[in-house]
């Protein structure tokens, strides 16, 4: 059995991360690739992300700043834990006082990768598919600080799940926020992107999704498609 990579964080920051998550992965068992939560390792930080093809969530354990040099098609230890693992894992994770702190690891043996969270002297296992997740940095550009202000279009449905989102962190990690901060992509078809500040790595990017015919509306309807 070969270690990927391995990464230590308080077991509350980790159970609200998968938390966050979970309501922003796709609910349809058959599109495996986003029925799920993504794990990936870098540097000793844990990035959690969640998809359906509409929204992404994205949960850093480290400042983003640290993994700013991190290129684009880096070859990153990553796992994709299905939904009903996901919710296992969580009820697995334990609440005692006692207990502050797991380690998350990924391994591959012949061929297949598993997810290992120790915590005191338990591990709880999970072997994922073989299923990869959206390469989603390929599609959302770097943030750009507008040079005037302007106007979004989004769906307000998005907007109110990513601020529950934020909410659930706060609760869970005794962390507070100012507020989330919206940032418009440098045109109407650009991915958003939601920022929490207080909340370590919290982003939560909405995908537009609008038809040729749409462009110019006042906002986005839902629609089939996506990423």
């Amino acid at each position: 059995m070969d270690t990927l990579a391995t990464c230590t964080l308080p077991i509350s920051t980790f159970r609200a991360a998968l938390s966050a998550a979970s309501p922003h992965a796709s609910t349809d068992a058959l599109q495996p690739h986003m029925h799920g939560v993504s794990l990936q390792l870098t540097d000793g930080a844990l990035t959690v992300c969640a998809t359906d093809g509409h929204r992404l969530f994205k949960f850093v354990s480290a400042p983003v700043s640290d993994l700013a040099l991190v290129p684009v098609d880096a070859d990153i230890p990553d796992a994709l834990v299905p939904l009903p693992q996901v919710a296992e894992l969580i009820k697995a994770l334990p609440r005692k006082p006692s207990v502050d702190a797991c380690s998350v690891g990924l391994a591959r043996e012949s061929g297949i990768t598993s997810v290992r969270v120790s915590f005191a002297s338990a591990c709880v296992k999970v072997v994922c598919p073989s299923e990869q997740f959206p390469a989603y940095k390929k599609i959302i550009p770097p943030l750009a600080t507008p040079t005037v202000p302007r106007f979004c279009a989004m769906n307000p449905d998005y907007l109110k799940e990513a601020c529950e989102a934020v909410k659930m962190l706060e609760k869970l990690t005794s962390k507070e926020t100012s507020g989330v901060c919206v940032c418009p992509g440098p045109d109407v078809l650009a991915p958003i992107t939601i920022l929490a500040p207080g909340v370590t790595g919290l982003t939560i990017v909405i995908m537009p999704m609008r038809t040729a015919a749409e462009v110019g509306a006042p906002y986005l309807r839902r629609s089939p498609g996506g990423m």
